[in-house]
């Protein structure tokens, strides 16, 4: 038997409540063949249910990563960062972390590392901080830092991982990506 995937009982879920609101009879869920991923029935007809994600992507050097995985990359590298700071004794107080996707994040860690760690010493004993750059892009990509309170000892993040879009480019790209994935389930 194939393993539902959170995304499939996610909609699964959703539909089920969408319907609820517009017919007296609930669905009757069946599992698909893959595809469809699912079978549902009401009002005495049987439909295929194909559930997909649409994930733009982002250019990142080399490489090319959808949002979600830039986001986990990030969180990550700054989760790591936090605990190389708390184990070095220089996180005292609430610092704001604001990062974004980094071309060669490996070749640039030491340097960011060293900026962080430089603020962190710097900040200490002070119960609010500047904001400092600790990395600059070509394309005015900014990881940045600000001590914002002596409360606590956090590091909080925020992140920027593409540029701003005008509505029909969105619309444009979404109307490419689900072109291509329907394509692919197609083949399916």
């Amino acid at each position: 038997m194939t393993r539902i995937r959170k995304d499939e009982v996610f909609a699964q879920e959703a539909l089920t409540r969408f319907l609820a609101e517009r017919y007296p009879m609930p669905p009757i869920w069946e599992p698909g063949s893959e595809p469809p991923d699912f079978w549902v029935q009401m009002a005495g007809r049987r439909f295929a249910v194909e559930v997909t994600q649409i994930m733009e992507s982002l250019e990142v050097g080399s490489i090319t990563l959808t949002e979600r995985g830039a986001n986990a990359a990030l969180r990550r590298a700054v989760q790591q960062l936090e605990a190389h700071a708390r184990k070095a004794g220089l996180l005292r107080g609430f610092y704001h972390i604001h990062v974004c996707p980094v071309p060669n994040f490996r070749t640039a860690r030491p340097e960011i590392q060293a900026r962080l760690f430089a603020y962190l010493e710097e900040t200490a004993r002070v119960p609010v901080g500047e904001q400092r750059e600790l990395w600059h892009g070509q394309h005015g990509q900014r990881w940045t830092i600000q001590k914002l309170h002596e409360r606590s000892a956090d590091l909080a993040e925020s992140m920027s991982l593409g540029g701003a879009k005008w509505e029909g480019e969105v619309q444009e790209e979404l109307r490419a990506l689900l072109s291509c994935r329907l394509a692919e389930k197609a083949v399916k």
